[in-house]
């Protein structure tokens, strides 16, 4: 086995070391008592039934059901161990995935399906629980099995445990082979069930695409072709398991006559008898089913090889960095963001922004305006450290922000973006996101957002659901709760992305009003083209292809640049 996949499993268990002992030790146990039958059952038929002394089997009877009573006792504290370990590393897997997922740059979920990231997750998390889980009982079991087992087969004869010895490593060598087979088919499953996890994210993202573009047999002919594959690669899968049972059932078939073979040669010659004979089936069992069970653990393992490994190279994706200065060391308030020689580009091709110099100080409100993919959301999100830059520095109070402890930067931000995301719960938890808000704040904030008499429409007020993403209400309902939500987090600096786009008149008036008397924010960045609040920014920084073109008040900048105001009307109706 691959030495990090041993490592892995190593790292996995070692939090359950206690529970193993005890799982061990009563497996010990168990075999030492399991391996007691074949002799008792020896005795009591041999000295017993055969010579009808009654008195022996009563004796041997009762022996072997004391023997059973506590076998089975033991049996049950192992079971109990057994499924804490099981529950629990389970838990453990999908958990520590599901953490990485969250702390993942965001470069990594731009580029990735998120229905293929946790598609590939679930699949391979049951491999690998089902294999460490059932594996490490099984092996440390087989082990203990075949150790007795073959001392009795010893006790009884030597000859006939040859014979058992001999049959033994062929499972082993033909399941060997088989398993190699199976793990590229697995290989080639995992990689067709990811796309398909893929299609299906795609389906429900575009479904009114598909609706209205009438997609509908296009698609199901996808559908059929991906299913198809996966069939066939099910198909050869599961031929493989069958060509490893008929191997393992061949073996004992083979097994099963050459013992009552050879048994009945010894028998017949006075060198073995009847009840000796039963007694040594039943220690070869204890030893020919561990084998076979081991044989099968390596089988699975085997084929689960790809599923532990792209487990473990998820862990490989680059998180983000959680530490840093802490802002208490750094003063109290904000005092400016400035961007030095910023540069970035998602990747080698041609940089976003090729060369950013801007500074916005305490108590400004400034815009961003230009073309649509001049970059102006990408400011955001590089100000917001989803992105990091591919050269030059944002400073903070003179500090570089990748400096400073992330959970905290964060925080002071309170963010509306352009692309709502609602959670699937109501109104008054999308705005409560931190349990943190009375009835009247939120309320308030609500008020605030314009959104207040919508909300004491609905039958349910601020107790009603709002659907996946918000699909049970409008697009401008649901900018407002985003709004709200933004408003609620109590943050150093706001930022509105196209806040107000689905807005009536009437509300961004109201809103906007409020931005502008609002004193509660160090900072206020706002992305607009509505004249309406353009015209109340104190700066404005125009960004043209990467670049910042001009800065200035809304008048300073209409005059500089004629195309500017067409600019603006045409991102509007967008």
């Amino acid at each position: 086995m691959d030495k990090k996949i041993t490592k892995f499993i190593i790292e996995l268990i070692s939090p359950f070391r206690i529970r193993i002992l005890v799982i061990t030790i009563c497996m010990i146990a168990v075999s030492f008592l399991s391996i007691l039958y074949p002799m008792l059952q020896r005795v009591l038929f041999d000295d017993g039934i055969t010579h009808g002394n009654m008195k022996t089997v009563i004796h041997y009877t009762g022996l072997i059901m004391c023997i059973y009573i506590v076998e089975q006792i033991l049996s049950y504290i192992q079971f109990g161990c057994y499924q804490i370990i099981n529950k629990q590393i389970s838990f453990k897997l999908m958990y520590q995935a599901v953490e990485h997922s969250i702390k993942l740059k965001m470069s990594y979920h731009k580029d990735n399906n998120f229905l293929k990231i946790i598609g590939n997750v679930q699949s391979d998390v049951t491999s690998i629980s089902q294999i460490v889980n059932n594996g490490l009982l099984q092996i440390i079991l087989s082990f203990f099995k075949i150790t007795g087992g073959i001392i009795g087969l010893c006790i009884i004869d030597w000859r006939l445990t040859l014979f058992v010895l001999t049959i033994a490593p062929f499972e082993m060598i033909s399941k060997n082979f088989i398993s190699s087979k199976k793990q590229n088919y697995f290989k080639n499953y995992m990689k067709i069930n990811e796309k398909f996890s893929i299609w299906f994210g795609e389906i429900f993202k575009s479904i009114e695409v598909i609706k209205l573009w009438n997609l509908q047999s296009k698609r199901m002919e996808e559908f059929e072709l991906l299913k198809k594959e996966l069939i066939n690669c099910e198909k050869k899968m599961e031929y493989s398991d069958n060509y490893a049972n008929i191997s393992s059932q061949t073996l004992g078939m083979i097994f099963t006559h050459g013992v009552n073979l050879l048994g009945a040669m010894l028998i017949t010659h006075n060198q073995l008898t009847i009840g000796g004979l039963f007694a040594f089936i039943s220690y070869s069992s204890y030893v020919l089913q561990p084998v076979s069970i081991l044989t099968n653990l390596i089988y699975r393992l085997k084929a689960s090889i790809p599923a532990f490994k792209r487990y473990m190279e998820y862990f490989d994706n680059e998180i983000e960095c959680e530490e840093g200065i802490s802002l208490n060391d750094i003063g109290k308030g904000i005092e400016n963001i400035v961007f030095d020689n910023v540069v970035f580009g998602y990747d080698d091709k041609k940089p976003i922004f090729r060369t950013i110099n801007m500074s916005i100080s305490k108590g400004e409100k400034v815009g961003f305006i230009g073309k649509n993919g001049s970059g102006k959301s990408t400011i955001i999100s590089l100000l917001l450290r989803f992105f990091e830059t591919t050269s030059g520095t944002i400073k903070l109070n003179g500090i570089d922000i990748q400096n400073i402890a992330l959970s905290e930067y964060r925080s002071l931000f309170c963010v509306m973006n352009q692309n709502i995301s609602l959670f699937d719960d109501t109104i008054k938890n999308n705005i409560n996101i931190l349990d943190n808000l009375s009835e009247d704040e939120i309320s308030y904030y609500l008020n605030l957002a314009t959104a207040t008499e919508f909300v004491e429409d609905l039958p349910m007020g601020v107790d009603s659901l709002v659907g996946f993403n918000g699909g049970k209400i409008s697009g401008g309902e649901r900018q407002k709760i985003a709004l709200a939500r933004a408003l609620a987090k109590r943050g150093n600096i706001l930022i509105l992305d196209e806040a107000t786009a689905n807005f009536d008149l009437v509300a961004e008036t109201k809103f906007n009003q409020y931005l502008m008397e609002c004193c509660l924010y160090d900072i206020i960045i706002v992305i607009s083209h509505r004249e309406d609040i353009l015209k109340r920014l104190d700066n404005i920084f125009y960004i043209d292809n990467g670049v910042i073109v001009d800065s200035g008040s809304f008048d300073e900048l209409m005059e500089r640049h004629n195309n500017l105001y067409q600019i603006l009307t045409q991102e509007d109706k967008v």
